[in-house]
């Protein structure tokens, strides 16, 4: 494998591995985001039960 080859395979590899990571951080913004909703819906439920 040449040096340029391999300079190519892992820009491609650190590309890959950064979009898996917004991707997960994206994943993980949107679970917090409806997490935080349901327990306002549950939150708001509660006090209505009171």
């Amino acid at each position: 494998m040449s040096g340029t080859t391999l300079a190519t395979s892992m820009h491609a590899i650190l590309l890959q591995a950064v979009d898996a990571y917004l991707a997960r951080t994206a994943q993980q913004a949107i679970v917090r985001k409806t997490a935080k909703e349901q327990a306002a819906k549950w939150g708001e439920l509660m006090e209505r039960l009171k």
